[in-house]
């Protein structure tokens, strides 16, 4: 990776720059959907002692991109919907890794209520920031994204959030 990309790395998580100053590359989106799939799966296998289905975090992908190419389309900037992409998706690998390294301490975690010990919790107040940095993040990225004010792009983060959440039950209701 070359210290251009790193650098943009690194001004994109520090709110320097947005969507519009990544390079509009639509391999690189298929790259990081495969990355963030298979980063998925295997957080999964490595931290819980239940995994969920396995088509799980490819459908949780797929609707994450639909729903921000209806956003995106629905405000009238479906061209922008490859750098937003890109963003979005790099935020979520930086996140998703950070919290398992922090989680793999607690591993293998439980998913039922009865079976959480402290530990657990103290892992998991370890990655509230990150999930705080992560929301700011991802709705700076819509505010640039949509061109809207950064309350509007929050109330749609919520709202793209819910129905995501909504969608990945209906169509995984029944899978172990």
């Amino acid at each position: 990776m070359s210290t251009a990309w790193l650098g943009l790395l690194r001004d994109l998580f520090l709110f320097r720059r947005g969507p519009a100053d990544v390079p509009h590359a639509p391999t690189l989106v298929a790259v990081l959907v495969a990355a963030m799939i298979a980063l998925d799966v295997l957080s999964q296998r490595l931290l819980y002692t239940t995994p969920g289905p396995i088509e799980g975090p490819f459908v949780n992908m797929l609707i994450g991109l639909l729903m921000l190419h209806v956003v995106l389309q629905l405000h009238g900037k479906q061209a922008r919907f490859v750098q937003t992409a890109t963003v979005w998706i790099l935020c979520r690998l930086a996140v998703t890794l950070a919290s398992a390294i922090i989680m793999w301490f607690g591993a293998p975690l439980p998913l039922q209520s009865e079976e959480v010990r402290p530990e657990h919790l103290v892992l998991v107040c370890m990655t509230l920031p990150l999930l705080i940095w992560y929301v700011a993040l991802r709705v700076q990225v819509l505010r640039q994204a949509l061109d809207v004010t950064l309350s509007r792009a929050f109330i749609v983060f919520l709202l793209m959030g819910f129905a995501q959440y909504v969608m990945l039950v209906a169509l995984l209701e029944g899978k172990p």
